[in-house]
């Protein structure tokens, strides 16, 4: 990792993860988008409410760009957010699981899950917590 942005990315692998998927979502969102603002144009203009504006035709594709993109941009932004929700399970009427109340008031926490941690991991932290003179609340 460095200071600067980095286009490589290596270093998500060298840490064991996988690259995300995300990016493939929000391109999907934005071509859904982006046509569906294309073909809302096009049949508002054609055939709903068919108006000459300055002599252009009524199916006039430079003056639909500027919806195209924002709609382009409205999809993907509403799409990645639902998706970030989804996969973080965080839906209104959550109840948000808290290790102890006074950390949102005045405390702060530094919490490990270790679950899956071997016993020489958990001795590692263990002795980390004590050099940083850190206290386990529960």
């Amino acid at each position: 990792m460095s200071l600067r942005p980095s286009r490589s990315t290596a270093w998500i692998r060298s840490l064991g993860l996988k690259e995300s998927r995300l990016h493939f979502l929000g391109f999907i969102y934005g071509a859904i988008g982006a046509t569906f603002g294309f073909l809302a144009m096009t049949w508002i203009f054609t055939r709903d409410w068919p108006i000459v504006f300055g002599g252009k035709p009524f199916w006039s594709v430079p003056a639909f760009i500027p919806i195209t993109f924002e709609m382009t941009v409205l999809f993907a932004a509403w799409g990645m957010t639902i998706t970030f929700y989804t996969i973080c399970g965080m839906w209104p009427g959550v109840k948000a699981k808290t290790l102890d109340n006074r950390i949102t008031d005045d405390k702060f926490c530094l919490a490990f899950d270790v679950t899956d941690a071997t016993e020489s991991d958990v001795d590692n932290l263990k002795a980390f917590s004590h050099k940083a003179r850190l206290r386990k609340s529960m």
